[in-house]
């Protein structure tokens, strides 16, 4: 078995080492090999160590998986959420609409972890020229519809392989909580946008009763989570990147019965193998308000 060994973490907006701990769990190292994150994953209830900072309000992984073992794991991790990946897409397509955008160009939108790229032609068929999508997963490349595709680089998000204010959009859905260094991601999404660009965003909210209610039995305390915000912490990582025009929404997501009875902490054995085999669950869809966010900023 090929071992990790786990490194200490700061506040990622604040960088302060004052803390308080939740859910004292893993210290030390992790399996590799028994290492996979996947979008709209299963819970395993398999996290480490969290701790919440009281200045930012934000609750964050420490110690931690390195950036660049994560960054790794994402590469050949497998996508196993079609069907969960297009409801999203055209759940935060609707919201988008719903917002007041009216001086926002149409020429180029980035979409930054767009998995399959299906939100990528969402944009296509709103009137936007060019798209473009960065997904470090190989295989959510290659299982991409073929016109899709080519609009897709294979990479981990960087700053640095786009020029400086060249997007009238760039969207990035429930990824702030994967990434190492989430201030540093938005701070490159406000230089990239132009002059009037807008950016859209999806979070857990941590605060949200329901996973008050669960605890650490909530699918959002997971090891693929580096951090969670809030409502408070969201808007203190947009003024921190130089946004101050912010709109936040909670909002109501769509999926099946099926993926939303896997959240659930069912036994492993009911969702393995007596879940699946109710038809209903598969077919059914259903919305439901588990406290996520749809932020909307402009620069």
């Amino acid at each position: 078995m090929s071992e990790i060994d786990l490194i200490e973490r700061n506040c990622p907006l604040c960088r302060s080492d004052k803390h308080s701990s939740m859910f004292l769990k893993r210290r030390g190292s992790l399996d590799l090999m028994q290492t996979l994150f996947s979008p709209r994953e299963i819970p395993k209830y398999n996290s480490l160590q969290f701790n919440f900072c009281k200045k930012c309000d934000v609750i964050y992984a420490s110690p931690a998986l390195p950036q660049d073992v994560s960054e790794n794991i994402y590469k050949r991790s497998p996508l196993n959420s079609i069907m969960e990946s297009s409801c999203a897409s055209k759940t935060y397509m609707e919201l988008f609409k719903k917002f007041r955008t009216d001086n926002l160009k149409k020429e180029s939108a980035l979409d930054i972890g767009c998995s399959d790229g299906i939100f990528l032609d969402e944009l296509r068929r709103i009137g936007f020229k060019r798209v473009v999508g960065v997904e470090p997963s190989q295989e959510a490349k290659a299982r991409a519809h073929p016109s899709i595709k080519n609009l897709i680089r294979n990479e981990i998000f960087d700053q640095r392989n786009f020029e400086k204010e060249s997007f009238d959009l760039i969207s990035c859905f429930q990824s702030f909580e994967h990434f190492f260094d989430p201030q540093e991601i938005m701070n490159s999404i406000f230089n990239l946008l132009n002059c009037q660009g807008v950016g859209v965003f999806v979070f857990h909210d941590f605060s949200f009763y329901l996973n008050k209610l669960m605890g650490k039995r909530s699918p959002i305390y997971d090891l693929q989570h580096y951090q969670l915000f809030s409502q408070i912490s969201i808007k203190l990582l947009l003024k921190n990147a130089g946004f101050r025009k912010v709109e936040i929404k909670r909002f109501k997501n769509q999926y099946s019965l099926i993926y939303w009875s896997s959240l659930f902490p069912f036994s492993p054995q009911l969702k393995k193998n007596i879940l699946p085999k109710i038809k209903i669950l598969q077919n059914a869809l259903l919305r439901i308000n588990v406290g996520n966010l749809f932020v909307l900023v402009e620069k």
